[in-house]
C-alpha cells in the first residue's frame, strides 16, 4: 500500500506549483493561496500563473503555465469553471501530473453546462494521465512542509501527528484558523476532497495509514462513491491507528443539503454506523466531538485500562465527573492507602480523601501549583489508576503555570494519559493555559463530560501491549 503514499506525495510536498489564476488583486481567491503558501513557509518553487505578467507578492508571474520554469510537478486551478478544460489541457501540455481544480460548479452546480464541463475534465485528464483532487476542492495543508492550498486566509498550523480527510473546506478555513489559535493538536496532513471525480477518501485513507507521522485520522463524509472499498480502507486504516469519522447527511434534509453541496449521495444512515463500528471506526458525533477525540488520540498514550483518576477544584467537578465516568464507561478506583495517606500530607487533618479528590483545602494550604502537583503525582503512582484529568477554573488567586505540573506527571507516568479541563475563566486567558498544557503533553478540553468521553473511548480500545481496557 505504499504507493498510495508515494503517489500523493506531491499533493503535499509538491518540488514546485503553479497557481493558475493567480491574482494582484488582495482578497482574491487567486491572490489569497499565494499569500498562504508565502506566509505558512512553503519552501519550494511558487510560480503564480497571470495573463498580464504582472508581480503578485514580489514573486514574477508567467503569462502561461508553458512559460513556468521546473522543477513543476503540480498545478492549483483557480478560474472560472469554464477556463478549467483549457488551462488543464495547458498544463498537460506543460507535462503536469497532478492538479488541484478549486473552481466550482460542475456537478455540484447540477445544471447542463456544469455537468458538460466535468466529463471534459474527466476526459483531459484521462487522456494525459492527470491525477486531480476536485473539482470544488481547496485542496491540501501540509503543516510540516508549509505547503498550503486554501482559497481563505490562514496562519502556520502546529505540526504533529493528526491527519484530517473531508468533504468540506472548513478543514482549510475556520477550522484551522481555530487550530492555530487554540492548538487542541498538531497537525501532519489535511486534505479537501470536493467533488472527488478523481481522487477521493479511499485514496487518502490509504495514503494516511501508510504514512508514519501521521498518528491519528480524522475524517469527514457526505457520501462515498465505493462503500465496499471505502470500508476494507477504512479498516486497515483503523488497524494501524484510530481512525475517527463523522458521516454528515444522515437525516433527509441533510441528504439533500449533501446533494447540493458537493454533488454526493448520502446513503442510508443506519448501514453507516453499523459498517462502521464493523470496521472498528469511532463514530463522531459532531465536528466538536470530532476535534475532541483528535486532540485525545492525537496527543496522548493509549490507556491500559479504564481507571479514571479525577483532581477538581471544585466539588461539582467531582459530582458531574463521577456521573459522566458512569455514562461513558469509565471507573473510578478506590485510592491505595499510599495514595491517601500522599494526598492527606498536603491536606487539612478533616479532609475527607477520595476519588474523585476536591483539591480545594490543598490549595489554602499549599497554593495551587504545588497542590495540583503534589496530587497529581500521588494519583499517577497509584496503580488503580489508568488515566488522570485534572479540572480547574482561572481567576485572581488561581492561575498557575501548568506546564511544570504535567511535566512532573509524565516523567513518572508518562504511560497514563493526561487530560485537563477548564470551567469557565476568560477566553484569553484559557487559550493561553490550555495552549501550554497540550505542549507539555496534555489533552485539553473545555467542559467534563467532553474530556470523559473521549477518554472513556480510548478505554476501549485494546491497549497495543494486549492488555484488555
Amino acid at each position: 500500500m505504499e504507493k498510495h503514499l508515494d503517489e500523493l506525495q506531491p499533493f503535499f510536498e509538491p518540488r514546485g506549483v503553479a497557481v493558475i489564476g493567480a491574482s494582484a488583486q488582495p482578497g482574491k481567491g487567486g491572490h489569497i493561496i499565494v499569500q498562504n503558501l508565502l506566509r505558512c513557509g512553503f519552501r519550494g518553487p511558487i510560480y503564480p500563473v497571470n495573463p498580464r505578467g504582472v508581480k503578485i507578492l514580489d514573486l514574477p508571474s508567467y503569462p502561461t503555465i508553458d512559460e513556468c520554469p521546473d522543477p513543476l510537478d503540480l498545478a492549483v486551478l483557480i478560474v472560472p469553471r469554464e477556463a478549467v478544460p483549457p488551462s488543464l489541457e495547458q498544463a498537460a501540455r506543460r507535462g503536469v501530473k497532478y492538479a488541484i481544480i478549486a473552481s466550482g460548479g460542475f456537478t455540484d452546480a447540477g445544471d447542463a453546462f456544469g455537468l458538460e464541463l466535468d466529463a471534459r475534465v474527466r476526459r483531459i485528464a484521462a487522456e494525459n494521465g492527470i491525477r486531480y483532487m476536485g473539482p470544488n476542492s481547496i485542496g491540501t495543508i501540509d503543516a510540516g512542509s508549509g505547503f498550503i492550498t486554501s482559497i481563505t486566509a490562514n496562519d502556520p498550523l502546529p505540526p504533529g501527528n493528526v491527519s484530517i480527510l473531508g468533504q468540506t473546506g472548513l478543514l482549510a478555513s475556520g477550522l484551522t484558523r481555530m487550530i492555530a489559535d487554540r492548538q487542541p493538536f498538531g497537525v501532519r496532513r489535511i486534505a479537501c476532497l470536493g467533488n472527488k471525480n478523481d481522487l477521493n477518501e479511499i485514496d487518502f485513507l490509504h495514503a494516511f495509514a501508510d504514512d508514519d507521522r501521521t498518528g491519528a485520522v480524522g475524517c469527514y463524509l457526505e457520501g462515498v462513491k465505493n462503500g465496499r472499498d471505502f470500508l476494507a480502507a477504512a479498516r486497515a486504516t483503523a488497524q494501524k491507528k484510530p481512525l475517527i469519522v463523522l458521516k454528515g447527511g444522515i437525516s433527509e434534509s441533510g441528504s439533500v443539503a449533501a446533494a447540493s453541496h458537493t454533488g454526493s449521495l448520502a446513503g442510508s444512515a443506519a448501514v453507516f454506523h453499523g459498517a462502521l463500528r464493523q470496521v472498528g471506526a469511532i463514530e463522531a458525533e459532531s465536528l466538536e466531538d470530532l476535534f475532541d477525540l483528535l486532540s485525545g488520540f492525537g496527543n496522548l498514550p493509549q490507556p491500559k485500562g479504564p481507571g479514571l483518576g479525577l483532581v477538581s477544584i471544585t466539588g461539582a467537578g467531582c459530582v458531574l465527573g463521577a456521573d459522566y465516568a458512569e455514562r461513558f464507561g469509565l471507573r473510578l478506583p478506590t485510592l491505595q492507602p499510599a495514595t491517601i495517606e500522599s494526598i492527606g500530607r498536603v491536606c487539612p487533618d478533616w479532609s475527607s480523601i477520595r476519588n474523585p479528590v476536591d483539591m480545594w483545602p490543598a490549595i489554602e494550604r499549599n497554593g495551587v501549583a504545588e497542590a495540583y502537583r503534589l496530587i497529581g503525582l500521588a494519583m499517577a503512582r497509584d496503580p488503580g489508576i489508568d488515566l488522570l484529568i485534572l479540572t480547574t477554573t482561572l481567576f485572581d488567586g488561581s492561575f498557575f503555570d501548568i506546564t511544570p505540573v504535567i511535566a512532573a506527571i509524565r516523567e513518572i507516568a508518562p504511560e497514563k494519559p493526561v487530560a485537563t479541563v477548564l470551567i469557565g475563566g476568560a477566553a484569553e486567558e484559557n487559550r493561553a493555559w490550555t495552549v501550554n498544557a497540550r505542549r507539555a503533553g496534555a489533552a485539553t478540553f473545555a467542559d467534563l463530560s467532553r474530556a470523559i468521553r473521549v477518554l472513556g473511548t480510548m478505554a476501549q480500545i485494546p491497549h497495543p501491549s494486549g492488555e484488555s481496557a
